[in-house]
């Protein structure tokens, strides 16, 4: 062995015998196992070293012993001063065995180091690359290469632009925003980062940017939904300047009061020309109204803003102080509703005045009269004499054979011409006189009640309203024997049911007009509340976006409510008018259900009920599809108001020639009592402080039902179910 030569190796060499026995060690080898060779030499390695019993090396060596085959490897090993990795060379010569050791532990970990740092570049967000000195980028991680829309290993000789690498080379770092055009054609927009490094002796520039492309659309958005914000509410004051108007010229006293001491916010000219005060707005009724306290008036106020129930008085006596001190009793019709807030938290009263003196005066002066006439005959004859009541009588064949002083007193005729055929009706009005000729002829013919009513000439005067009757007096055989008749005057009587009926057209009136000038700016305003939820859905998590959301969510709901409102008042004002007439087409009554049980899902859960439909066929016929949709409208929203936290079930068959339609919850039910007054007007079977609404939707939907000729009914059991039925004929 040229030991000499081993001892000036750099590598750790040991020679071993075939059973691992120490018989040399360099040097280097002696540095590399820590202890002096003379405590080793002659000794088993593995007994020296148990740590390396079972290890590679410890398997090599056998393996060249047993083989004589060359084993060449690298293996790592942990010691007290920590990893340790060696590149071995094991071979056989004779009867010895060389074991050559490099330490690779450096190269090892710049290996590792290089490719953590690979690893780590390879899974950065951010885009990160490497340009050299004439701005060609040398490496772009993935991230750059997605940024960019294109896959790994697309991107190729791509350079920075002149101007930006000119600024890096003088300045020698650089940051700000970057416009891209990506593979697909869509504009990215990037924050950049770039610094200059030098490498082996060469300027380079490490570039790292970040997608900031949603986040400048996020702040364009938020900056076009402050603009919208502020165009809402603009256009939310235009409209409450538009409302304030709209009450300003209607035909009734109408006051908005606030909070519970009642401030006077809004009193139109007809409610102040009737308090005989202009300065009232910031002022409760208290200061206003000195007598309101004694006359009941703030206790119904109190009522309603406690208990969020309507209350409503029909010809109710008030009285109101004039500019010179007295006192002037006006009868009323009052309806005073709660109003509410944003949130559904009542906030006041609305004060609806109907000026009714002279209809009630007219109905106090016929009672009157009505009552007298259940005196004696003294007591009658002195009444028709009072109130121009007019006796008469004829013959069995319909002749007048006996004179009516009362009736030529009323007026002015003859004798003769009373008495002469037909001689009474020169005195009806021309236009009444064939109508009174053909219903007395009927009489006689037929021996019915004779019962009508037309305008008869006073004399010395104008035509005035009369109402005539007659009854058929017989003889002991059943045989016509005369008829006895009288005539009254009816003319004040239809001169109040006149004005009445100018008041009620001019209230229906109103609640149409109202109704069409709400819905109006209801559908722009509902319009651009779903734009502002579409657009603050694309950036749920900034905390302006929530509270967009949340109040654009709260605007929605109102306003859908308040559509519902404006809806019901105009098919009321409709109905009034004998204008509800249904557009009929062919249609799906069970679609149609399907479409609103859709509509309704998101309520139902709300409300914790599971909404079931069950259809055995479609059930085809010719029905007015908006009528009929606002029908299971009305019917699916009670259910799930009335009935939350239970099934709500819904179902359409065909019964013969008719179309039925049940819908079925089990809330808390309607006491058999109230079952009959649910489909009127402004009625409801529960309180409405509790449940809101103006008590129209049943009332509507009877009358739908009855326009197609079908009927509606209800069957409840308190506490245990409500079923709703609706029959429609298929065809008119």
């Amino acid at each position: 062995m040229d030991v000499c030569l081993y001892e000036q190796m750099e590598e750790a060499l040991g020679i071993y015998s075939r059973e691992a026995r120490v018989l040399y060690l360099n040097p280097a080898a002696e540095r590399m196992i820590g202890r002096p060779r003379d405590e080793v030499l002659g000794q088993i390695f593995w007994e020296l070293f148990p740590k390396s019993v079972d290890t590679p090396l410890q398997r090599a060596f056998h393996q060249v012993a047993l083989t004589g085959q060359r084993q060449q490897f690298d293996a790592g090993y942990d010691d007290a001063d920590g990893s340790h990795w060696f590149s071995h060379r094991i071979y056989a010569s004779g009867d010895v065995i060389y074991v050559i050791a490099v330490d690779i532990t450096d190269k090892c970990k710049a290996h590792e180091t290089l490719e953590l740092n690979t690893r780590i570049l390879e899974s950065m967000a951010e885009g990160v690359g490497l340009v050299d000195d004439a701005g060609v980028f040398l490496y772009t991680n993935p991230a750059w290469e997605r940024m960019l829309g294109y896959e790994r290993g697309e991107l190729t000789e791509t350079r920075l632009s002149q101007a930006l690498l000119g600024h890096l080379r003088d300045q020698g770092r650089w940051a700000g925003e970057l416009q891209y055009v990506r593979k697909d054609g869509a504009p990215l927009t990037t924050y950049a980062r770039m610094t200059a490094m030098e490498l082996r002796g060469r300027s380079h520039y490490i570039c790292v940017q970040e997608d900031i492309t949603e986040r400048k659309r996020d702040e364009a958005r938020r900056r076009q939904l402050a603009r919208e914000v502020e165009a809402a509410r603009a256009e939310t004051e235009s409209e409450r300047r538009r409302l304030y108007q709209l009450f300003n010229d209607a035909p009734a006293g109408i006051a908005l009061l606030r909070g519970p001491d009642h401030i006077y916010a809004l009193s139109n000219p007809i409610n102040t020309e009737l308090i005989h005060d202009e300065q009232v707005l910031g002022k409760s009724v208290r200061e206003v109204l000195l007598e309101a306290e004694e006359q009941g008036f703030i206790a119904v106020l109190d009522r309603v803003y406690s208990t969020g129930e309507t209350f409503i008085n029909k010809g109710g006596l008030g009285h109101f102080r004039q500019p010179d001190g007295t006192m002037k009793p006006e009868y009323l019709d009052i309806i005073v509703q709660p109003t509410r807030d944003a949130s559904g938290q009542i906030d006041g009263t609305a004060v609806f005045i109907f000026k009714v003196t002279e209809q009630v005066l007219a109905l106090q002066r016929l009672e009157v009269l009505a009552e007298q006439l259940h005196h004696g005959e003294e007591r009658l004859r002195t009444l028709v004499e009072a109130s121009s009541v007019i006796l008469w009588s004829t013959d069995a064949g319909g002749r007048c054979v006996e004179d009516s002083a009362s009736w030529r007193a009323y007026t002015g005729q003859t004798l003769e011409q009373w008495l002469s055929p037909w001689g009474w009706l020169e005195v009806v009005h021309p236009e009444d006189r064939d109508r009174a000729f053909r219903a007395w002829s009927d009489a006689f013919t037929h021996g019915s009640e004779y019962n009508i009513e037309f305008r008869l000439h006073r004399a010395g005067g104008d035509y005035r309203h009369v109402q005539s009757r007659a009854v058929l007096l017989r003889q002991p055989d059943g045989a016509p024997r005369e008829w006895f008749g009288a005539i009254t005057d009816i003319h004040q009587r239809k001169q109040g049911e006149l004005q009445l009926r100018q008041s009620i057209q001019m209230r229906d009136e109103f609640l149409s007009v109202a109704s069409h000038e709400l819905r109006t700016p209801l559908t722009p305003l509902s319009l651009l509340l779903q734009g502002f939820l579409r657009a603050a859905s694309t950036q749920p998590d900034t905390p302006f976006t929530q509270l967009v959301t949340r109040g654009a969510e709260a605007g929605r709901r109102q306003i859908q409510r308040l559509v519902r409102l404006v809806g019901d008042l105009l098919d009321v004002s409709r109905i009034s008018e004998g204008r509800l007439q249904p557009r009929r087409e062919e249609m799906d009554l069970v679609a149609l259900a399907q479409e609103v049980v859709s509509r309704f899902e998101l309520q139902a859960t709300t409300a914790g009920c599971q909404l079931l439909l069950h259809a055995p066929g479609p059930v085809v016929g010719w029905w007015d599809r908006l009528r009929l949709e606002q029908v299971v409208v009305n019917l699916v929203d009670n259910a799930l108001k009335y009935g939350p936290g239970r099934p709500v079930c819904i179902r359409v068959d065909r019964l013969e020639d008719k179309a039925v339609l049940h819908v079925t919850d089990e809330g808390m039910g309607i006491p058999p009592e109230h079952q009959s007054r649910i489909f009127e007007r402004f009625e409801r079977a529960v309180s409405e402080r509790h449940y809101g609404g103006l008590g129209l939707g049943l009332f509507i939907s009877q009358q739908i039902v009855r326009a197609h000729g079908g009927r509606i009914r209800v069957e409840s059991t308190p506490g245990v179910r409500t079923t709703f039925t609706a029959e429609l004929p298929l065809e008119p």
